[in-house]
């Protein structure tokens, strides 16, 4: 989809009953969460309030845990007041996430995954390599092997 997702083409697409594999996109930093541009997660429910025009996404990492950890950016305080901690190294990575949005507002902040990554990404998971490398390590093996 070229044209920005709204939150009736999130319904639908979440009604078919598809696995919705998105990548965020840098508008996903205005929400000062864990998520980060280029960062993979599934979206677990969509929810909203016609009341206060919030959009509710509840957004699953877990997937693709591995393949999230080279966008993780030092963000958060040391004790010395350093900002060289991640999210998960100062303990605020949580597999499943809520996020808001404006219901009324076309949806920036991440665009689908087209099923080809997703499909590379899970050979990845099968193989017995994701014990012992990273994904990006392991894309590079396949296309130098």
């Amino acid at each position: 989809m070229s044209q920005p997702m709204t939150y009736n083409d999130l319904r639908q697409l979440q009604i078919q009953g598809r696995k919705l594999v998105v990548e965020f996109l840098p508008p996903i930093l205005d929400n000062e969460a864990y998520a980060e541009a280029g960062m993979r997660a599934v979206i677990e429910s969509v929810g909203s309030s016609s009341e206060d025009d919030v959009l509710k996404i509840s957004f699953s990492f877990t997937e693709f845990d591995e393949f999230n950890k080279p966008f993780e950016s030092s963000t958060y305080y040391d004790k010395n007041q350093s900002p060289v901690l991640t999210a998960r190294e100062a303990g605020f990575y949580f597999p499943v996430e809520k996020y808001f949005f404006m219901a009324s507002e076309p949806i920036t902040a991440f665009k689908f995954v087209d099923d080809k990554s997703t499909a590379l990404f899970a050979r990845y998971k099968a193989s017995d390599a994701s014990a012992s490398m990273s994904y990006v390590a392991w894309l590079e093996s396949q296309i130098s092997g």
